[in-house]
């Protein structure tokens, strides 16, 4: 088993830099407002995620999930998400096979943009993902999350989310 495929499952925390708003001649009007409320709804499904909160994870993912996805599993396996259920139980599997390893997580954000409309978000977040050891030795995967937020009547909730590793910058441990 892999733990960049662990790393893969732990998306996003807070902070970030802000882009520059597009010129006036952008035909999308951009909500900066919007942006920051989605911001806040990324941050809340990554300590989540961190903490392993399954219950915590249900509250960002949105029940009528937008479009097919593709993460990787604990054995570097594909793994498609393409419905709410499928969403949960990628978080529940993973959660269990971290828990087993004794690991916990971390997610160290580099840098983080949110933009869109006063009904659609995007952000994209580069991160560290931080696992430490039963043994105390940390293991990091660089990360890039994409995450695309709607807003409805439950306000803005994850439609979908795809993470991309880096290049590792330290060995993946195995789960047995």
């Amino acid at each position: 088993m892999r733990l960049a495929a662990l790393l893969v499952a732990v998306t996003l925390s807070a902070c970030g830099t802000t882009t520059p708003e597009p010129s006036a001649s952008a035909s999308i009007q951009w909500d900066s407002t919007a942006a920051s409320e989605a911001r806040a709804v990324v941050e809340r499904g990554v300590r989540a995620f961190e903490s392993m909160d399954v219950e915590g994870v249900k509250s960002v993912i949105a029940d009528r999930w937008a479009t097919p996805s593709f993460e990787t599993d604990m054995e570097n396996k594909p793994v498609r998400m393409a419905t709410y259920a499928d969403g949960i139980k990628y978080a529940e599997d993973i959660f269990a096979a971290v828990k087993k390893m004794g690991a916990s997580l971390k997610v160290d954000v580099k840098d983080m943009t949110c933009r869109g409309t006063s009904t659609l978000q995007y952000c994209v977040m580069d991160h560290d993902v931080i696992a430490t050891m039963a043994d105390g030795k940390p293991a990091v995967q660089p990360q890039r999350a994409t995450i695309v937020l709607g807003k409805g009547q439950a306000g803005w909730k994850w439609l979908h989310w795809h993470s991309s590793a880096g290049p590792a910058a330290s060995a993946p441990a195995a789960v047995k």
